[in-house]
C-alpha cells in the first residue's frame, strides 16, 4: 500500500469490523469515507459521532446524512445534493482530487502540427479499444508518434502489441510522474472518459474521447459541451474510427488545439486537493471557534496582534503603534457602546480578533488573524460568523461594512468567500453584506 505508508495508518476490513471503525472515528476530528460498498446506515452512524464528516462521491449513491460532501466532477452540481452542512458541499472541477505530481501549473506547448498522439484506455482496457484505435490512427496518420500507455490488466500482452505495432512506443504501467511527462509530450490525446480527462484537462492535452461505461456520460456530456474535448462515440457504435478520424482531422488546426488547451487548464487547475481540504479544515473550525467580547486582560494581545508586519502592511495607516497609545486607544473601545471587540478561541487558544464600529445601522468591520494560524481560511470563517455574533449580542445592525486595501488579497478573497458584495472605492474595496 505505497499511497498510505508516509501515513500513521491501519488496515484492516471495516465491513467485519465496524466497531472498530466506529471506536477509532470517536477518537478523530474529521471522518472521510470513499467507499462504494458502505451502506446508508454506517454513513449516519459515522455522521452522528464525527465532528466533521466528508463523504466523497462522484454519483449521487444514497441520500448522505448529514455532512461535508465531496464530488470534484465537472457534473457535480447537476446531480441535485441537498446541502446539511453549514460549511456547504464541495462540488466541482475545484476540488477534483487529482495527484500529486498534477497539482501544478503546466506550461503546456501547444505545436503547430501532431506530432504525437497518446492513446490511454485505463489499467485494463477492457473494451479492448487500444488495438483498434492503433489500426487506424497509424494507417491514416503515418507521420505521427503514438505514445500507448499499457496497464498492468490489459488482456492483449503488450509482447503481442509490439510486435504488430513496431513503430510505436508503449509504455507500461506507468506512475503518475510518467504519464504527467507523457501528457506534456503529447499534442493530442485519445482517452476513455474516466477520471483521466481531468487530468488530461488540468495539462491541457487536447482530447479525443471515446466512452467505454456508462458512468462516463456525464463526463461525455459536459466535456463536449465547455469544448475541451470532441467526442468520437461509445465503444460499441458501428461508426466510432469513422468518427475518430473525422476527430482527428478537426483538430488538426492549431487554434482548434490551443483553445481546447485553455479550456481544459481553466476548468481544472491543479488545486483540488489545496482547496479541498482549506474548506474542510474550516468546517472544523466553525465546529471549535468560540467568541468572547474583548476586556482589559486582552490589552496586551490585541497589541501583539495590531503590531504584526503583515498587519501592519494591510492597515490603513501602516505605523507601527506605541504602547501607550494602544492602551488609550483599546480602554476607549472597552467604554463605548459602538465598539464590539470579539477574540476567537480554539481549544481555550486565541487565534483572531473582528472588531465592529456602529455607525447608525451599519457595523463597519475588521478582522486580523493570529500569524500562526493563518492560511487556513479562518477569515472567511469569522467573517461568516459575524450574523451569530450580531444576533447574540443584540447589536442593532442591518448592514456590515468591510473596507480592504487593494493590494490585500487574502482578505478580499475572505470576504468574497463569506457573501459579501464587492465595490471600488477610493484606493480601497469596499465590501457589503445585509444582514
Amino acid at each position: 500500500m505505497p499511497v498510505v505508508r508516509p501515513f500513521k495508518h491501519v488496515i484492516f476490513n471495516w465491513l467485519e469490523e465496524r466497531e472498530r471503525c466506529k471506536a477509532m472515528v470517536k477518537g478523530c476530528d474529521i471522518a472521510i469515507i470513499d467507499s462504494y460498498l458502505a451502506s446508508p446506515d454506517f454513513y449516519d452512524e459515522i455522521a452522528r459521532i464525527a465532528q466533521v464528516s466528508v463523504f466523497v462521491d462522484d454519483n449521487r449513491r444514497i441520500d448522505f446524512p448529514a455532512g461535508i460532501i465531496l464530488n470534484g466532477s465537472i457534473y457535480a452540481k447537476d446531480l441535485g445534493y441537498p446541502d446539511k452542512c453549514d460549511g456547504g458541499n464541495l462540488l466541482g472541477p475545484e476540488y477534483f482530487l487529482l495527484r500529486k505530481p498534477f497539482q501544478a501549473q503546466h506550461d503546456k506547448v501547444i505545436n503547430a502540427r501532431i506530432e504525437s498522439a497518446l492513446i490511454i484506455f485505463g489499467a485494463t482496457d477492457a473494451r479492448n479499444m487500444t488495438g483498434g484505435v492503433l489500426d487506424h490512427l497509424v494507417k491514416t496518420f503515418p507521420g505521427t508518434r503514438m505514445l500507448v500507455v499499457v496497464g498492468p490488466g490489459f488482456q492483449v500482452p503488450i509482447d503481442h502489441l509490439v510486435k504488430k505495432y513496431p513503430a510505436v512506443a508503449f509504455h507500461q504501467n506507468l506512475d503518475a510522474r510518467g504519464m504527467l511527462a507523457l501528457m506534456i509530450e503529447a499534442d493530442i490525446a485519445i482517452s476513455a472518459c474516466g477520471t483521466t480527462l481531468y487530468e488530461l484537462a488540468c495539462v491541457g492535452v487536447p482530447t479525443i474521447g471515446i466512452g467505454v461505461a456508462e458512468n462516463q456520460a456525464l463526463n461525455v456530456k459536459k466535456f463536449t459541451e465547455i469544448g475541451f474535448m470532441k467526442f468520437a462515440g461509445w465503444w460499441n457504435e458501428q461508426n466510432l474510427f469513422t468518427n475518430l478520424l473525422f476527430s482527428m482531422r478537426a483538430m488538426i488546426p492549431h487554434e482548434s488545439r490551443a483553445t481546447a488547451s485553455r479550456i481544459g487548464q481553466a476548468l481544472v487547475k491543479g488545486t483540488g486537493c489545496l482547496n479541498a481540504v482549506k474548506r474542510i479544515k474550516e468546517a472544523w473550525f466553525k465546529k471549535k471557534l468560540v467568541f468572547s467580547r474583548a476586556t482589559k486582560s486582552h490589552c496586551d494581545l490585541l497589541y501583539k496582534w495590531a503590531n504584526d508586519d503583515e498587519v501592519r502592511k494591510n492597515s490603513f495607516n501602516s505605523d507601527q503603534i506605541s504602547y501607550d497609545t494602544h492602551v488609550k486607544w483599546f480602554e476607549g473601545k472597552l467604554r463605548s457602546s459602538s465598539s464590539y471587540i470579539f477574540i476567537g478561541f480554539i481549544d481555550s487558544t486565541p487565534v483572531g480578533q473582528v472588531r465592529m464600529e456602529i455607525d447608525g445601522l451599519s457595523g463597519v468591520i475588521s478582522y486580523s488573524i493570529d500569524k500562526e494560524w493563518r492560511g487556513n481560511g479562518l477569515g472567511n470563517v469569522f467573517l461568516q460568523e459575524l450574523p451569530f455574533l450580531i444576533t447574540t449580542h443584540n447589536v442593532k445592525v442591518t448592514r456590515l461594512i468591510g473596507r480592504v486595501k487593494v493590494g490585500n488579497l487574502q482578505s478580499q478573497k475572505a470576504f468574497e468567500r463569506a457573501g459579501f458584495q464587492k465595490h471600488d472605492g477610493n484606493g480601497f474595496f469596499e465590501y457589503v453584506k445585509d444582514v
